[in-house]
């Protein structure tokens, strides 16, 4: 065998175990996707989970911000 005829022998294993590959962590997400509650996948809720506190953070300066520049409420 040529050189040539088996690195193209080799690059079209590597291609198909990439194929193969991808395909496998697709059908895990697809059942981790079932087996969750919602429709959405797990790791959509753990960001939310991160996001949520600076969120909050974030909303209660903005209204502490508004209540400076429009002063008391009569």
């Amino acid at each position: 065998m040529s050189e040539r005829n088996g690195d193209r022998a080799r690059f079209q294993k590597d291609r198909k175990r990439k194929l193969r590959r991808r395909q496998r962590i697709q059908e895990l997400f697809k059942a981790l996707r079932r087996q969750s509650l919602t429709p959405v996948g797990p790791s959509v809720h753990l960001l939310d989970a991160r996001e949520a506190p600076r969120r909050e953070v974030a909303r209660q300066k903005k209204e502490a911000a508004n209540k400076a520049a429009v002063g008391p409420r009569a």
